[in-house]
């Protein structure tokens, strides 16, 4: 019987260090600047490739000049630069 639990503490014992030799990392250098820029370039390329680009509908030309319509962040960006009033009047009622 002592046998018995000698034999599964002595499995339980290399397997646990076993376990902890190989879950330490290793060997790998860390990433620098160029690296991350270069990962980031990658899935950039990688989304545009699956995504594609932008629909023709949201640029458009007036005067020979391109303009493309600006998302809700940058729109708000914009608001705040500016430095607009908030007017509670213009928006939409909580009933409509």
């Amino acid at each position: 019987m002592i046998n018995k639990y000698r034999n599964i503490t002595a499995a339980i014992a290399l397997a646990s260090v076993s376990f902890a030799i190989t879950s330490c990392g290793g060997g790998e250098t860390p990433a620098t600047p160029d690296d991350s820029k270069k990962e980031i370039e990658k899935i950039d390329k990688d989304a545009s490739d699956k995504v594609g680009t932008p629909p023709e509908q949201l640029t458009f030309q007036i005067g020979g000049e391109f303009f493309t319509i600006p998302s809700p962040v940058q729109t708000a960006f914009l608001v705040k630069e500016e430095g607009a009033a908030f007017n509670s009047e213009l928006l939409n009622a909580a009933d409509n």
